[in-house]
């Protein structure tokens, strides 16, 4: 429940700030298509970073599976870039790890990065559809 709040709440400095601590552990590694942070600190400085970059950021979970040890969840994230004057939507997925006293130690997120730059970037569209007939 507090990482599905923590998702849907992502934009709320406070709150992150809060829970990051009890959910996460010291020794955490994030991963997504652009960057690799090692550490808590490093963490939450790419989350700042992220919160600064993108406006109106908001986050839909539209379902999980826990396993041992491990939860996936599948999410959409809504959010403006500086002189964009729409949003995009992105679908991405998060596979987070945890140790034996519950807090994550790894977390990935997969997304689709040429999908957010055709959203983003009108010339990118046609270049997505070429990629996509060529492996079809």
């Amino acid at each position: 429940q507090a990482i599905g709040d923590l998702f849907a709440n992502l934009s709320d400095h406070n709150l992150r700030e809060r829970v990051l601590g009890e959910l996460y552990a010291d020794t955490v590694v994030f991963q997504d298509p652009i960057q690799r942070v090692e550490g808590l600190a490093a963490f939450r400085q790419a989350l700042a970073s992220m919160e600064k970059s993108l406006k109106g950021l908001e986050v839909r979970l539209i379902s999980d599976a826990v396993g041992e040890n491990q939860l996936v969840i599948r999410w959409e994230m809504d959010f403006r870039v500086p002189l964009v004057p729409f949003k995009a939507t992105l679908p991405g997925v998060s596979w987070m790890e945890f140790n034996g006293a519950g807090k994550c130690y790894r977390h990935t997120d997969y997304w689709d990065m040429l999908g957010m730059f055709a959203q983003l970037l009108p010339f990118v569209k046609p270049i997505q559809k070429l990629l996509q007939r060529a492996a079809a």
